[in-house]
């Protein structure tokens, strides 16, 4: 089964996710990449407060094996499936 690493990026700053994991496609790296999105718009209450632009810039990367990033998942992406 491929493995994934997740990165989030805000524009300035990467942060790697402290494991791989194992999923069995890139659509399946994609859900959790929402996910994670999804818990961290949440947990910053003042995330709406942000200027658009600013909002933008936050993207989860999707790495591969290989260590190349296949796909890059706006944060804005998760925004509309926040309560």
């Amino acid at each position: 089964m491929p493995q994934y690493s997740l990165h989030i990026w805000n524009g300035r700053d990467r942060y790697g996710h402290p494991r791989k994991l194992d999923l069995p496609s890139i659509e399946s790296a994609h859900a959790v990449a929402l996910q994670l999105a999804r818990v961290l718009i949440a947990a910053r209450s003042s995330w709406r407060e942000l200027p658009i632009e600013a909002r933008k810039q936050f993207v989860i990367e999707i790495v591969d094996e290989a260590g190349q990033t296949v796909l890059a998942v706006p944060f804005t992406e998760a925004e509309g499936s926040v309560s």
